[in-house]
């Protein structure tokens, strides 16, 4: 079931007066705001480490720490790592294999 048809059912089946499905649909407009920032965040996190592997490989010849990638990236050592690792990966891997 979609937000849509879930606020529809809601509507339909709970709400009688005008204030109230003023109240829901308000509400629901939060949250699909909150969803839609979700998936945003999540998709330029993603972008990020696509960016740092494309930034690894170019440099391969480098010496790279990853303070010196975080710096690159105006991130933090530690968030990068997190984000790699909520990607799935391991960012001294990601740097070993490159």
């Amino acid at each position: 079931m979609s937000m849509c048809d879930s606020f529809l059912r809601n509507v339909e089946d709970n709400l009688q007066e005008p204030l109230e499905v003023e109240k829901a649909t308000r509400e629901a407009e939060f949250i699909f705001a909150r969803e839609v920032r979700d998936l945003q965040r999540k998709n330029c996190e993603d972008v990020l480490t696509s960016q740092v592997r494309n930034y690894i490989y170019l440099h391969i010849m480098d010496k790279l720490q990853v303070t010196d990638i975080a710096k690159e990236f105006d991130v933090t050592p530690n968030y990068l790592s997190d984000r790699f690792s909520q990607a799935g990966g391991d960012f001294a891997e990601a740097i070993y294999y490159q």
